[in-house]
């Protein structure tokens, strides 16, 4: 396995616990704190799947726009929601954006392993 996988939240501590365990499974990780980072990396490093925070406040916008940004140009990557809003919350706001799914923080990483590879999969 070699998939590769963006994490993309402002909260440093978050993004650095991810790649150090997404990693440890074997992923090839790049997170991802700030917009402008965000649209250098993605050409080059053309994720599998993109792991997105909702709530967003040094981007300047949420998710849910960053969401629906990416689904027009890059319609291949996988996008999934990763935050702490409610499941039902979240449930509805990938719906609405067409994301593939979403995974609430605090999920066990071996369960946070399974879903992404199941959503590559797909």
């Amino acid at each position: 396995m070699n998939y590769r996988v963006l994490i993309i939240d402002d909260n440093k501590i978050t993004l650095e616990i991810a790649q150090k365990s997404l990693s440890s499974f074997g992923f090839q990780v790049e997170i991802c704190s700030h917009w402008a980072q965000m649209s250098k990396l993605l050409p080059s490093f053309r994720p599998d799947l993109i792991l997105l925070d909702v709530n967003l406040d040094s981007f300047g916008f949420d998710g849910d726009k960053i969401c629906k940004n990416l689904r027009d140009l890059y319609p291949d990557i996988k996008i999934v929601y990763y935050s702490s809003l409610s499941e039902e919350e979240l449930m509805e706001l990938s719906d609405k954006t067409n994301a593939n799914g979403f995974l609430t923080k605090g999920t066990r990483m071996s369960d946070l392993v399974l879903k992404i590879k199941r959503i590559i999969e797909r």
